[in-house]
């Protein structure tokens, strides 16, 4: 029995991803989004969100900049509308489109 824990528990380790794994990732991530933003390849995140604020009529209550595509970023945004209503928003980090919201199909 004891043998069948001391199994268990090494294969949980060995499969599981690592904190050191999940931070060098993140890392990565953050450092390719600097090196986009230092390039002028997408528009700063304030600007962004004044597009945003005024479109919806809201605040923002969450936003996350993921990659769309192999060279295109977008602004991923939890909008707390005027009327209490919550949306998402996607905007171009390019160009600052709305590609998805209300009122867009």
């Amino acid at each position: 029995m004891f043998k069948a824990i001391l199994i268990a528990i090494a294969l949980s380790m060995v499969m599981a991803p690592t904190d050191s794994a999940v931070a060098a990732e993140k890392k990565r991530d953050h450092d390719e989004v600097r090196g986009v933003m230092k390039q002028q390849k997408i528009l700063p995140y304030g600007e962004i969100a004044r597009l945003v604020k005024s479109r919806y009529n809201g605040r923002i209550v969450g936003q996350e900049l993921r990659k769309f595509s192999r060279d295109r970023w977008v602004y991923e945004m939890k909008v707390l509308r005027d009327d209490g209503q919550v949306i998402m928003v996607l905007v171009d980090a390019h160009s600052g489109r709305i590609m998805g919201g209300p009122g867009r199909r």
